[in-house]
């Protein structure tokens, strides 16, 4: 378990790219792909995700917290040049997009 979150939390993304007209986003990675849906009922957060992989915005960020059965987070811009150790996920990017809560 312990060299699994090492693997993962180690691995960067090397490209990211998001087709707008299928709501699919490719994560490419050394260790393979993984292909995520972003949904309709969050268009804010859709779009921004789709606006950011368009720009390169995640290209080689790291996995800054892995928890098995449970999450994968990544996508803080200081991870692309953070020393070992450092402490991530607290990086920010532009004006914060408004929670969109459904039932």
């Amino acid at each position: 378990m312990k060299k699994l979150f090492l693997t993962f939390s180690l691995l960067c993304a090397v490209s990211l790219s998001a087709f707008a007209q299928s709501n699919k986003v490719v994560i490419e990675t050394e260790y393979g792909k993984i292909v995520m849906m972003l949904y309709d009922n969050t268009p804010k957060h859709r779009d921004n995700m789709i606006k950011l992989a368009n720009e390169h915005y995640y290209d080689s960020t790291l996995w800054h917290r892995v928890i098995p059965q449970f999450v994968i987070q990544g996508g803080d811009p200081a991870s692309k040049h953070a020393a070992k150790g450092q402490l991530l996920g607290d990086g920010e990017y532009g004006p914060r997009i408004p929670a969109e809560i459904n039932d």
